[in-house]
């Protein structure tokens, strides 16, 4: 297994680190995280260290990623932007595991469902036992933009240890039409009015990125992957 460790706090475009299947953050660093490969990785977060990580998946795929908070302080942060089209199905399994004291994780995932695309999720935050003031929060938002798709998704807490914290929720909605109307109202077109309310969502997920010289160009790669 390649090993990559990672001492300084900084941004990280995970796709210059493709030959590496695990990660290790080293202690009492901060650090920004962004990957569009859909490798599978392994991440180990050390004592005191803060790590907010932004994914895009989007590719036809059986991906695993597992987190591990292995030492006391740490905190993650993670936001995850699922995407599929052309009748292709994205499937994920990810593993977040808290065995240290201390330690928060903070996981929002928003789907964005087109015409006939299928999104298969697991997601599981594990707060292991013998350790205390551990926390682990899972939200999912589901935006469905056209009349035909297909979500799965699985939340699952496993809490093995009673001095937690420990949440999760979903959230599924359409594109608001009465939003439309009023953007149309304003002469403009249905599919840049889509894009309008779709791109605000967007910067919440990406907001850790919105800094840096790609972030542009990405978003016209989410625009292209939605609508051509």
């Amino acid at each position: 297994m390649s090993i990559k460790k990672i001492s300084e706090s900084w941004f990280y475009n995970l796709n210059d680190l493709w030959e590496f299947s695990k990660l290790e953050i080293e202690k009492d660093i901060k650090v920004v995280l962004f990957d569009e490969w859909n490798f599978n990785k392994e991440i180990i977060v050390w004592e005191n260290s803060k790590v907010k990580l932004c994914w895009f998946l989007q590719d036809e795929n059986d991906y695993k990623m597992f987190m591990r908070q292995t030492w006391e302080g740490s905190k993650v942060k993670i936001k995850y932007l699922l995407l599929s089209k052309n009748n292709k199905k994205t499937k994920a399994t990810i593993h977040s595991k808290i065995e240290s004291n201390f330690s928060k994780t903070d996981v929002f995932v928003s789907s964005l469902s087109a015409e006939n695309w299928e999104i298969d999720l697991d997601w599981i935050i594990e707060l292991a036992p013998n350790f205390r003031q551990m926390a682990g929060h899972l939200i999912e938002e589901n935006v469905f933009l056209w009349e035909k798709a297909k979500i799965r998704w699985i939340p699952t807490l496993l809490v093995k240890s009673n001095e937690v914290e420990a949440s999760h929720a979903c959230k599924i909605e359409k594109i608001s039409e009465d939003d439309l109307f009023y953007l149309r109202s304003r002469w403009i077109d249905k599919k840049s009015a889509v894009w309008i309310l779709i791109e605000a969502k967007l910067k919440n997920i990406f907001k850790y990125i919105e800094k840096e010289d790609f972030y542009e160009n990405f978003l016209e790669k989410i625009w292209k992957e939605i609508f051509d």
